[in-house]
């Protein structure tokens, strides 16, 4: 044996923790779900007070984990958009007592509004798609009484919408011009009243998905290069409006969109998914280089139906219940997992 000789160095091996062993995630997803279906946000309608507030907090998060802005030292990208918005909407009932029926007690606005100014006799109220009434409002009513209903809407409403957005350079300097894109719905349905109120198809577990992966991507690009391709991590507005929102996307993001070789889009279940592929043939710069698009679905966190007035629209705050909440953050991490599981 020579003195001095050294033994030769064990191999590197990368160890890299399971998302289901580590309850940091979940924690996390667990916070992002409770702030962005909780009160303060409002039902997150695009271009509200509310959604505004939930783009900040979506903001500070891409910041936390080190993203690059899609814009300087920006990750909310605006756009103009013109919606419709009910300004005023008030239905009476006429009796013995003249009553006012509420908007989140007593029916939801659950479309775009349509101006009208009708009246009828009780219990025959109007039957409309974009307005869904209380079961208990026939029982409250008398026969003998009329209902007046006007609703006052503003067609074009010149609005400021935006998306958030952030980017993952990806490792290898040749590899990092290919770019898969991550997108969710953020915006809300943002049904007021005395309640918000939700059908499941406006819920965050998609976005709480979305965050989980970009922390976790995020991470092991930082101590490991990991990933050679670049990810765009995007939160969009305008998903309810015809899907103005993600067109105006695709049509002003400042990026080459001949390097995208991926889509993953992820929704609920119960969501009235864009279509991903139609506006792609409408803004696509070479059809022969479309991107592949994947579709990732998330179930709502709902036990069996229950009787709340509204058919199948229940309260928002449901959402902060413990149990609600777990099964929720167990969907998002699911929905995490198996979209790292395809990233390249």
């Amino acid at each position: 044996m020579l003195f001095g000789a050294c033994a030769p160095a064990p191999p590197i091996v990368l160890q890299i923790p399971d998302m289901a062993d580590d309850g940091v995630w979940e924690d996390q997803a667990r916070i992002d779900i409770a702030y962005l279906d909780g009160p303060e946000v409002e039902g997150r309608q695009t271009a509200t007070r509310g959604f505004f507030r939930a783009a900040a907090y979506l903001s500070a998060r891409m910041g936390e984990s080190g993203l690059q802005p899609v814009l300087v030292d920006e990750y909310r990208m605006q756009y103009a958009a013109r919606l419709r918005r009910a300004t005023d909407l008030s239905v009476q009932v006429i009796g013995e007592d003249t009553t006012v029926v509420r908007q989140g007690n007593d029916f939801l606005v659950t479309g775009a509004p349509q101006p009208l100014d009708v009246s009828g006799t009780v219990p025959t109220l109007p039957v409309l798609d974009w307005i869904q009434w209380s079961e208990d409002i026939r029982i409250d009513m008398g026969s003998e009484s009329t209902w007046r209903m006007v609703a006052e809407v503003e067609a074009y409403v010149s609005t400021a919408p935006m998306h958030i957005v952030g980017m993952l350079p990806g490792a290898d300097p040749v590899r990092r011009d290919s770019l898969t894109l991550i997108v969710a719905p953020v915006d809300g349905a943002g049904l007021q009243g005395a309640e918000s109120w939700t059908d499941g198809g406006d819920l965050t577990l998609p976005a709480a998905a979305v965050l989980s992966v970009m922390r976790r991507m995020a991470s092991y690009q930082n101590r490991w290069s990991l990933y050679p391709e670049s990810t765009m991590f995007s939160l969009l507005s305008g998903t309810r409006d015809g899907c103005l929102g993600p067109e105006q996307f695709l049509r002003n993001a400042p990026w080459d969109r001949s390097r995208i070789s991926r889509i993953i889009v992820v929704t609920m279940q119960a969501d009235a998914t864009c279509d991903w592929p139609r506006l792609l043939n409408g803004i696509a710069d070479d059809q022969a280089h479309a991107p592949h698009i994947v579709r990732f679905r998330a179930y709502a966190p709902f036990e069996a139906q229950a009787a709340l007035g509204f058919g199948s629209w229940r309260m928002r705050s449901s959402m902060q219940q413990t149990d609600a909440l777990n099964r929720a953050t167990t969907e998002a991490i699911r929905l995490a997992r198996e979209i790292m599981a395809i990233i390249p």
